[in-house]
C-alpha cells in the first residue's frame, strides 16, 4: 500500500465512521440503522440513550466504528485495490469537503 492509498483509505474510514455515528444520511438510513440498534435520539438528533450491546456500541462511537469500517475498507482493498480506491476516493473527497466546510464556517 502506498502512502497515497493509505491517506485515501484513512479519510474514507473516518468519513464512513462519521456517517454511521453522527449523520442521518439520505432517507434517514444511518439514523434508522442506529435506531434499530436501540439508540434513542434527542430533538437535535444526538444520541440520548445508548443501550448495552455490540451494534449500539459500534454505532455510537466514531473510534469504535472506525475500527470496523477500516477492516471493511482493507478487506475490499485486498480483493480489488483499483475498485476500492475509486469508491474510497469518493468518501475521501467528501471528507475533504466536510473539513473545508467546518473551517469556512468557523
Amino acid at each position: 500500500m502506498t502512502p497515497f492509498e493509505f491517506l485515501i483509505l484513512s479519510l474514507a474510514t473516518w468519513r464512513t465512521a462519521s456517517l454511521l455515528v453522527h449523520e442521518d444520511g439520505p432517507w434517514m438510513v444511518f439514523r434508522r440503522l442506529r435506531e434499530r440498534a436501540g439508540i434513542v435520539h434527542d430533538e437535535q438528533g444526538e444520541a440520548a440513550m445508548i443501550p448495552d450491546g455490540f451494534l449500539a456500541g459500534v454505532l455510537s462511537c466514531v473510534w469504535c466504528s472506525s475500527m470496523w469500517t477500516a477492516a471493511g475498507w482493507m478487506a475490499l482493498f485486498w480483493v480489488s485495490p483499483t475498485w476500492t480506491m475509486a469508491v474510497a476516493g469518493v468518501f475521501a473527497l467528501s471528507a475533504g469537503a466536510v473539513v473545508v466546510e467546518r473551517v469556512a464556517r468557523g
